[in-house]
């Protein structure tokens, strides 16, 4: 969404909320606006690397822009918050980014 005007963004944002809603909540109660996930919507392709208990980048949320990406996508979830991607789980999602990458580039 960097250096998108403003028209661009309303467009976006107008498209998106026919299937998210213009403005919805996570289930911590932080509110977020729905046209950020147009981004995983259109990728060419998507895998997510998830952790289950992430409150930084909300799973909840992280879910719902997977569940409306279209194919091909893949979903890896992982144990832990944030950052056990890069850590405690750093060898399943590294091995699963290593995969994705070799298939899709």
């Amino acid at each position: 969404m960097n250096g998108a005007t403003g028209e661009v963004r309303s467009r976006l944002f107008l498209a998106d909320s026919k299937k998210f809603g213009s403005v919805d909540r996570d289930a911590y109660g932080n509110i977020f606006r729905s046209e950020y996930m147009v981004m995983f919507r259109n990728a060419p392709s998507l895998l997510m690397v998830v952790a289950d208990h992430d409150h930084t980048a909300n799973t909840d949320l992280a879910l719902k822009a997977y569940e409306g990406a279209l194919e091909p996508k893949r979903l890896v979830m992982v144990k832990g918050d944030h950052f056990d991607p890069y850590l405690g789980e750093f060898d399943r999602a590294s091995r699963a980014a290593v995969e994705w990458f070799e298939g899709h580039l």
